[in-house]
């Protein structure tokens, strides 16, 4: 468990990255609103997330026989981090009358 630590730390950052870019990107240049320029970003950032952890992460699968299951579970999971990443983005530009509608 201790050393898939650095390795997850590692994923987690380059799935950051690739979220945050995604939403400045769609924001700044594509003009997209803040609230779709997020959930895009989130869920590039959970694809990518996904691929790296089960190549360079994990030393076994949990589903190894069964991929769609865990595919569908880590899909799920990702869902509700999604929607309450929506409500905090949707609830501050509201709450602070943002202009990103």
């Amino acid at each position: 468990m201790k050393k898939m630590f650095k390795p997850y730390l590692a994923v987690s950052a380059v799935a950051l990255v690739v979220d945050y870019i995604t939403v400045l990107l769609l924001i700044y240049i594509i003009g997209l609103a803040a609230h779709i320029s997020v959930a895009m970003g989130y869920l590039l950032g959970a694809v990518v997330s996904y691929f790296l952890s089960i190549s360079f992460v994990f030393d076994f699968r949990r589903f190894e026989d069964r991929a769609v299951l865990e595919s569908l579970s880590y899909i799920a999971i990702g869902f509700v981090g999604l929607a309450i990443t929506e409500l905090i983005v949707i609830g501050s530009a509201v709450m602070y009358q943002l202009p990103y509608w």
